[in-house]
């Protein structure tokens, strides 16, 4: 009976002693993590580089960096608009606007046009005048750098014997007098003819520059009658244009054979400064 008792008592013993090992086993052994996913990769959103203007741009106003800013919008938001890159914008002096801009609009370089380009004169002049084209020498360009916007004089050379279109020696010294016709005129434009060189031309004389071109056109700015005016003076006389201070005076600006030839006694005919100056 005793030995019985033992028996059940190693056995209770045993498989208390295997289920401890198999606990021990069973939570030594670390637990296999579970396979995750891969993170998913955000792709950045494309976004463009435009100009849009700060306030409303009417045609003709000028324009220049102070009246935009820069901004970026969404490639989806830029196809809306017509837009697929970055607007790039070079600034020049004197640039207008070609069309009216509302604000926070975007700007494009087609609603922009600079001095240098067609029609920007009829973009920038006064109401009531109209736009005159005048070829000048060069070198009866005086005063320094006439552009755009300028401001200048224009003085004719006449001589009472002689007419000076048709030649540029004089041969009567006593009838030539210098005056001005018109004083404050607006240049609205200058163009420069473009240099046509001939490539084999350029070969030959490599070493040598192009000519630069003698003849400016000015686009100016004037009234009917000093159309009317200009058109006689460019039959009769040597137009010349000086940039003007808007200080001279009609009568500083005015000369004759007496003032350069110390030995020559002229008669200067003075007339009111209102049949003489426009």
């Amino acid at each position: 009976m005793r030995s019985r008792f033992f028996m059940i008592v190693s056995l209770v013993v045993l498989g208390i002693g295997i289920i401890g090992i198999l606990y021990i086993k069973a939570s030594s052994v670390p637990d296999t993590p579970a396979p995750s996913l891969p993170a998913a990769v955000e792709t950045p959103e494309t976004r463009y580089v435009i100009w849009t203007a700060k306030h409303d741009i009417l045609v003709g106003d000028e324009v220049s960096r102070e009246d935009l800013r820069i901004e970026k919008i969404l490639e989806a938001d830029a196809f809306e608009l017509g837009i697929k890159q970055d607007i790039d914008i070079t600034f020049v002096e004197g640039m207008v606007a070609k069309t009216n801009i509302p604000k926070f609009s975007p700007v494009m370089p087609e609603n922009i046009v600079t001095p240098n380009q067609d029609g920007y004169f009829n973009l920038v002049i006064d109401p009531g005048y109209v736009p005159v084209p005048l070829s000048v020498s060069k070198k009866l360009l005086l005063g320094g750098l006439i552009e755009s916007g300028s401001i200048v004089d224009l003085l004719v050379m006449t001589s009472s014997t002689q007419n000076l279109v048709n030649g540029p020696q004089i041969r009567d010294l006593s009838s030539v007098s210098i005056a001005p016709l018109f004083i404050g005129i607006k240049v609205l434009q200058v163009k420069k003819p473009k240099v046509q060189s001939n490539i084999q031309d350029n070969i030959k004389k490599s070493a040598e520059s192009v000519p630069e071109p003698q003849d400016v056109t000015l686009i100016l700015q004037l009234t009917r009658k000093q159309v009317a005016k200009l058109a006689i003076a460019q039959n009769i006389a040597q137009v010349e244009v000086h940039l003007s201070n808007g200080e001279t005076s009609a009568f500083e600006l005015s000369a004759d054979s007496g003032d350069i030839l110390s030995d020559y006694k002229s008669v200067r005919e003075l007339r009111a400064r209102s049949e003489t100056v426009q």
